[in-house]
């Protein structure tokens, strides 16, 4: 079955040649993301320059026509709803444009939630400074301001007083005359711990996922600079069940997509008890080093099952429980010169990596200047290295 795979990650990262062997396979990607060596194990690759443009949805109808593709398949949040919207075009089966924009649109998605019964936090779209300001005073502070399709807690911001508004309104953020409507939403603030569940979903069905917790918020990771780490939960941690049935809910209420595709759910855990809150869900695969700690846990990458399922390739038999629990830190950029530390890190199953040399601040929740994976034999021993590690990070004062 021919296939028209979207992606903006570099083959040697994301091999979608290996992930899809048997399948004629046709590319579409940015400039520089397929080397030379590996452009003949496709049937043809199409490489734009500003995988951002329009250009990339027309190259890959094109494409899709020149091929004969019979499905599409994305690997990336900004490629969900443009795959959609190619399927639809060329009536192709896979998720729809009305399933993408619900996973996309977290204005959209909290309505089909809410309508199905399950807790989200109070929400509004915002379009002028008298819905931001008519929010606030119906719902209090905190509110939650963020764009409705942003990711990485890129572009939240968190206002707990009026003075918090009225400087959020005078920075340019929101512009007077917004380019166009459906950019903002507000929020009202979840006092909680955040989670998020990770897996492989089709048909409104979870085919297998596996529950996390994260150590703070990521708005709040970006905003103060500090690191935001992720542990595994143990099935016998009082959340888990709740995650996983909170997790099911999500998945049925929103328009489902037909071919198993990975899903990325954050909730909160209100501090005061109560079911989950649904913060977001993605039909794509979580960010951060979500897909290393799965693939070692269960011996399944999800970013490779996503591909697979959505080419209408078998996808991998999940193990019922980890063989390993797994956990990461991406220590986050601050202010300043950053000096790799000389040692190893000294604590047991922790693999570190640098990524960065100097700081200018977070913007996005993906940003870091250093990573660090973690195992261990269960959730416990996860959660001391994970504070093991970042205390030795702490140590070595690495900014200048």
């Amino acid at each position: 079955m021919s296939v028209l795979v979207l992606s903006k990650k570099p083959v040697r990262q994301r091999p979608v040649d290996e992930w899809l062997a048997g399948a004629p396979v046709s590319l579409v990607t940015v400039t520089g993301a397929v080397d030379e060596s590996v452009v003949d194990r496709f049937a043809e690759v199409v490489a734009v320059d500003d995988y951002g443009s329009w250009q990339v949805e027309i190259e890959a109808e094109r494409l899709a026509a020149r091929r004969a593709a019979e499905l599409v398949a994305s690997s990336s949040e900004v490629d969900v709803v443009r795959a959609a919207r190619l399927r639809e075009r060329l009536g192709l089966t896979g998720q729809s444009v009305a399933s993408a924009i619900a996973y996309r649109d977290k204005l959209v998605m909290k309505r089909y939630a809410r309508a199905a019964g399950i807790a989200v936090p109070e929400f509004a779209a915002v379009e002028t400074p008298g819905d931001l300001v008519a929010f606030a005073e119906v719902h209090g502070f905190p509110v939650v301001v963020k764009p409705r399709r942003g990711g990485g807690s890129e572009g939240v911001h968190v206002l707990r007083s009026a003075a918090d508004l009225v400087s959020l309104l005078g920075c340019g953020v929101l512009p007077a005359a917004p380019a166009r409507p459906g950019e903002w939403m507000a929020e009202s603030f979840v006092d909680g711990v955040l989670c998020h569940v990770d897996g492989l979903a089709a048909g409104g069905r979870i085919l297998h996922c596996w529950p996390s917790r994260y150590s703070g918020g990521n708005a709040e990771a970006v905003r103060d600079g500090v690191p935001l780490t992720s542990a595994m939960l143990a099935p016998q941690d009082g959340s888990f069940l709740p995650l996983l049935d909170h997790a099911a809910a999500v998945l049925d209420a929103l328009p489902h997509f037909p071919l198993p595709t990975s899903f990325h759910l954050e909730a909160w855990l209100p501090h005061d008890g109560g079911a989950p809150v649904l913060c977001e869900a993605a039909s794509r695969t979580g960010g951060a080093f979500v897909a290393d700690v799965y693939a070692a846990a269960f011996g399944v990458h999800l970013s490779k099952e996503n591909l697979r399922g959505q080419a209408g390739l078998p996808v991998s038999a999940v193990p019922a429980v980890p063989v390993r629990y797994g956990g990461w830190v991406a220590i986050t950029p601050r202010q300043g010169t950053f000096t790799p530390p000389a040692e190893p890190c000294p604590v047991p199953g922790v693999r570190l990596e640098l990524t960065g040399v100097r700081g200018t601040g977070a913007v996005h929740a993906g940003d870091s200047v250093a990573t660090v994976v973690v195992e261990g034999a269960d959730a416990a021993q996860v959660r001391e290295r994970i504070s093991a590690a970042v205390r030795w990070w702490d140590a070595m004062e690495p900014w200048r």
